[in-house]
This record gives C-alpha cells, structure tokens and sequence, in this order.
C-alpha cells in the first residue's frame, strides 16, 4: 500500500492535507507527515498533542513513528501518553530491536565489512 493510500492524503500525526511528504522512521519505513510534523523545530509544543490521537493508529509503522516521537518530548503528557501505549507486535518487535551499529575508524569514516 503506497502512503497516499494508507494515510487517506494526510499526515498521519495532525491530519492536515498541507505540504505532505515522506519521512522515514527506521526500521519500520516511511510516513506521510505535513512540513510542521517532519522538520518540528519551529512548531508549538501544543502542536504535538496530536499524537495522542495518532498513537490510536491501527498501522504498526504509525504507531512506532507516534512512540518514537513521544519519547522526544519531556511534557508530562507526552511520557504519560507513550507509557500508556499498547503497540501492535510489529511495532513493539521495532521498539525492542537493537539500534543499528555503526563502527567507525578513528577519523570517523564507516568501516564497511567487504
């Protein structure tokens, strides 16, 4: 299912139709995100209470996305929100996987295996 579809042609944090595009949240892909809800840096914190709904999403990829973000903000309300959370067991093989490692020479370059 492509984003368009799945997303009905709004973001799926806000829901608002405006400047959507992709954003990726590894490892579970891509969402459809308006430009507030993908850059975040100059959106009002009152902005974010929309993932209290988004986390209701029936879409795994959602709601690991809504998770992720949850535990980027320090408001009460947002660690209140993601504690009372129930994933579904894709997102919650996505939250409980490792982060990728990536090694490093001592100038920082990616040492790559091969």
């Amino acid at each position: 299912m492509d984003l368009a579809t799945r997303s009905a042609g709004i973001c799926e944090f806000c829901g608002t139709a405006a400047g959507l595009g992709p954003q990726e949240f590894p490892p579970a892909g891509p969402l459809l995100l308006c430009a507030d809800c993908r850059v975040g840096s100059d959106v009002p914190p009152a902005h974010w209470r929309c993932l209290e709904g988004a986390a209701w999403s029936p879409e795994p990829v959602v709601q690991f996305a809504v998770w992720s973000k949850l535990g980027e903000l320090a408001d009460a309300w947002a660690i209140e929100a993601r504690e009372g959370m129930t994933l579904a067991p894709e997102a919650q093989a996505w939250v409980d996987a490792p982060p990728d490692m990536v090694h490093r020479d001592s100038l920082g370059q990616v040492l790559q295996r091969g």
